[in-house]
């Protein structure tokens, strides 16, 4: 993929990633991206973008229960997470534990999370057809079950973690599907009169 230079360049870098498009007879079972570090910036991009996964995939996980477990190898270093048990507290709640080895350091983290889907008025309204609304909430537990508030970690989640949520210091983190971020997923929109799009963003932190 190619993301630098002027509208020329950005043309040309369009057109070369269309033209190294292949269809093979026989799959791989893996679906695999390659990017060009060329530059300080695509560097240092590749950098925080592998501390961004670091920190967060945890919690991706715990949103997207479809993904069972991860490995990172960081030129030699490897970070594992598997999935741990699942205990049903209720039919909305549970206590999940993700294994983590970060380069043969292991450790176990403890999530309690909550999923609440239920019909949203005004989601039905703007898609003309039925809708429910779709909200997860989860903190973090230490192993004598006490809540650990990191205020380094972001706090909203639209199944990826939004990009500076971790300014807003909430003891619970949110994921919900129906966020609708900006395009750099920097933030959300509540209540602003201009939009009644971005009024229906409101109650889901209400």
């Amino acid at each position: 993929m190619y993301r630098e230079g002027d509208d020329q360049q950005l043309l040309e870098g369009l057109n070369a990633t269309e033209n190294s498009f292949r269809l093979f007879k026989n799959t791989f079972g893996w679906t695999s991206y390659k990017y060009k570090a060329v530059t300080n910036r695509n560097r240092e991009a590749g950098r925080l973008g592998i501390e961004n996964f670091e920190e967060n995939i945890d919690k991706v996980m715990l949103f997207c229960p479809e993904i069972n477990s991860i490995e990172l190898n960081d030129n030699g270093k490897i970070l594992t997470i598997n999935r741990g048990d699942v205990i049903n507290l209720s039919d909305e709640c549970q206590k999940i534990e993700f294994h983590i080895n970060n380069n043969d350091i292991s450790q176990k983290k403890i999530f309690l999370y909550n999923k609440v889907e239920e019909f949203n008025e005004k989601l039905t309204e703007r898609f003309n057809r039925e809708r429910n609304i779709r909200i997860h909430c989860a903190i973090e537990l230490d192993k004598f079950n006490n809540n650990i508030n990191n205020s380094f970690s972001p706090s909203l989640f639209c199944s990826l973690p939004l990009v500076g949520s971790e300014d807003h210091e909430l003891p619970f983190i949110i994921n919900s599907p129906d966020f609708e971020p900006d395009s750099e997923r920097q933030s959300i929109f509540l209540n602003n009169n201009i939009d009644k799009k971005k009024q229906e963003k409101y109650p889901i932190l209400e």
